[in-house]
């Protein structure tokens, strides 16, 4: 009890120096003083059945009944130091006034907070002082007595001389901890149950007050009280200072929760919201157990929150939830692409459109994303609500073929030798991947039984390599790089056999005058020929001619596909089938995109899974047509464009006599750049790019097409 009085009398002195700076020394009023003749203060009929009442008083006159709160004939309550009672606190309701009671008297001239609840289910009711129990009764019958409440009388008599501040009334029993943490500050907003509230800070301290007749409730029921006998001027009867709370010191917050409040779909109870301490949410009014916070929520719900200080829990506020379903976008599936498709090309009907990698969690992929085969998933956004996600299966249209290694192999026609021997000129061009370097490797070929080959494209222990005849007339040049594709072409012409790498000439052997290819109705092979040569990794846009392509023809259209009408084009396989690693087992012939119908029929193909089977890894991209047809009419013509320094370091200067468009791949088919460039020199900087060889495709204003490998280095 001492160090109540002690930290009173802190706070006490702390209100005079505080309040004696406003309006040029007058200081703001915190209490009513009352003169116990008869001052008294009218709240109308406000007295729950239920009820806390509680305030701040001091009592100057030991004398009198000194009423607190109480009523009258038309409210059959009382709470009061009643000299009768020998100055101990007081209380009781239909004629019993003292149902209970402090046992120690009230001295004079000292502040007290008292706070008196009554629980009509259970008939109890409890006084505490200081917050302190200090009497309780389980069997007072409810109160029936009316329900008219006033401050400092009972009836008009029964006065009190003394001071009031903080005066509350409640419809509910406020638990000891809630007295407790309240009593010592002024209540901050959203209070649950408080149904008057009476500050009594109004006012200049012991100043003509006479305009200020009311007393004002800040429960914001507006159960305004009026002051009846008040001098309203002087040190008594009158507004005063200090009070029992300092003005402005608050009591730990209340409880803030908005309801309803609006959630997403598959909200939880983590989502909700209220400010407090230690808050607790519930299914219900009375439920014991709290909800954990990964319990879903149900949309139209009421949910109850508490808040916990030191070991008091606040009642419960009602919140109700509102859950914004949002439906997932529609999709059709699968959708199919070809390899160079982004996210932004799969199509979902939706706002806000977000697509993602996984069903749930991750972070939204770009819509310059690539996309590769598998299942994508798309969600909606709508009022900030994100639905579900609709799953796409995405497949990307094969562009290339996965040989194992092992026994694959694709049989062409044998009709393809038969009309090689007739025109003793060919050209035989594709584009490879292998994955080594180190053994004997077929490309195409109709090696099959010696005296009858008329041709076979290989590689040689890291070396490109090519022969006519049974190994007569032999070119080996350029470097295989591993898992690099390369484009390979082997002509020849009648007099000599050339081989091209990339586009570039790797070596030429010549042949006598009178040399002619040997007859042979033997089959053209992918990836064979008849001595076990087998050839792993992957293959795409095999052409066979029976013409000999200039080294222009064959560097201007390497990295594009063919169109139809191509003169002595004998075969063309472009590898456009299938869908990429997925189960291609009823794809079992490559097409024929000549017009010839000499379709290849795979063998010993999976056709299921990353290898040995249909592909979408090719360097030459699906629809990409080169823009004329291979006669010399369109590219007999000299080089119109020079580049230097190459190799170089990053800048390449070129140098043009006509306009045109660059466009810069690497080994890959991947665009690294591409631009229009005027006649005269203009400097490419490929400094971004990592070293390697890349290809420059110009494309010059009248549809001429010219390829230069790059070097980076």
């Amino acid at each position: 009890m001492r160090k109540i009085t002690l930290l009173r009398n802190q706070i006490l002195l702390f209100a005079i120096v505080l309040t004696t700076s406003f309006s040029r020394g007058q200081v703001s009023a915190s209490a009513l003083s009352f003169d116990g003749v008869n001052d008294y203060v009218e709240l109308g009929d406000i007295m729950p059945v239920t009820y806390t009442k509680e305030a701040w008083f001091y009592l100057s006159d030991l004398s009198l009944q000194n009423n607190l709160i109480s009523g009258g004939s038309d409210g059959q309550h009382a709470l009061y130091p009643s000299a009768n009672y020998g100055n101990r606190l007081s209380a009781g309701h239909n004629g019993i006034w003292n149902a209970v009671q402090d046992p120690t008297p009230i001295a004079a001239n000292t502040w007290y907070h008292v706070a008196l609840t009554y629980d009509a289910a259970t008939t109890t009711m409890k006084m505490y002082k200081n917050g302190v129990l200090v009497a309780s009764n389980t069997s007072v019958p409810p109160f029936t007595g009316g329900n008219a409440v006033r401050l400092g009388t009972f009836d008009t008599a029964n006065l009190l001389g003394g001071k009031l501040d903080e005066v509350r009334i409640w419809n509910r029993v406020l638990p000891e901890c809630e007295i407790q943490n309240n009593m010592n500050g002024e209540l901050p907003a959203g209070q649950v149950g408080l149904v008057a509230y009476y500050k009594c800070n109004q006012g200049i301290h012991a100043a003509n007050n006479t305009a200020i007749t009311t007393l004002t409730d800040t429960s914001g029921n507006d159960n305004t009280g009026t002051l009846s006998g008040f001098a309203l001027t002087g040190s008594s009867s009158n507004w005063v200072t200090p009070g029992g709370v300092v003005t402005g010191t608050m009591s730990p917050a209340q409880l803030s929760v908005t309801s309803p409040q609006f959630f997403c779909t598959a909200a939880t109870v983590a989502d909700l919201k209220a400010t407090g301490i230690n808050i607790k949410w519930y299914s219900s009014l009375l439920s014991v157990n709290e909800l954990g916070a990964t319990t879903a929520l149900t949309s139209g719900t009421t949910y109850y929150v508490s808040q916990t200080i030191g070991s008091c829990e606040s009642p419960r506020n009602a919140v109700v939830i509102m859950i914004n379903t949002t439906s997932a976008p529609t999709a059709t599936s699968p959708q199919t692409f070809n390899k160079d498709a982004t996210v932004a090309n799969i199509a979902a009907t939706g706002t806000d459109l977000k697509w993602y990698a996984d069903p749930t969690g991750g972070t939204p992929l770009a819509n310059s994303s690539p996309i590769t085969g598998g299942i994508y998933y798309v969600s909606q956004t709508v009022s900030g609500c994100e639905s579900l996600r609709t799953a796409i299966e995405v497949n990307l249209n094969a562009s290339a073929l996965d040989f194992d290694g092992i026994d694959d192999k694709v049989n062409c026609d044998t009709t393809i030798s038969t009309t090689l021997s007739d025109t003793n000129k060919l050209t035989v061009e594709a584009w490879i991947k292998t994955t080594r370097d180190s053994n004997v490797e077929t490309i195409v070929s109709n090696h099959g039984n010696g005296s009858s080959t008329q041709f076979d494209l290989r590689t040689v222990n890291g070396e490109f390599d090519c022969f006519i005849g049974f190994g007569s007339y032999v070119v080996t040049g350029g470097t295989v790089i591993p898992n690099t594709w390369q484009h390979v072409a082997m002509v020849f012409d009648g007099t000599s056999v050339t081989l091209y790498v990339d586009g570039v000439n790797v070596g030429t052997t010549p042949t006598p005058s009178n040399y002619t290819l040997p007859t042979s109705v033997a089959p053209m092979i992918l990836g064979y020929n008849g001595y076990g040569e087998i050839f792993k990794g992957q293959m795409d846009e095999v052409r066979v001619w029976n013409k000999a392509l200039t080294q222009t023809e064959i560097q201007n259209n390497k990295n594009c596909e063919l169109g139809p009408g191509q003169t002595n084009l004998l075969a063309y396989y472009q590898f456009n089938q299938g869908l990429d690693n997925r189960n291609n087992s009823t794809v079992t012939t490559v097409a024929d995109a000549s017009n010839n119908a000499y379709t290849g029929i795979l063998d010993g193909f999976t056709l299921t899974g990353n290898t040995s089977n249909w592909t979408a890894t090719s360097i030459v991209t699906t629809g990409n047509t080169c823009s004329t047809n291979l006669n010399n009419d369109h590219f007999e013509f000299s080089s119109k464009t020079t580049v230097y320094p190459n190799p170089s370091n990053g800048i390449f200067s070129l140098n043009t006599d006509a306009r045109a468009a660059i466009v810069v791949y690497d080994l890959n088919g991947k665009i690294i750049k591409s631009e229009n460039i005027n006649t005269g020199n203009t400097n490419l900087n490929l400094n971004s790019s990592p070293n390697g060889v890349y290809l420059l495709k110009i494309t010059y204003d009248n549809n001429q097409v010219e390829t230069i490998k790059l070097i980076k280095k």
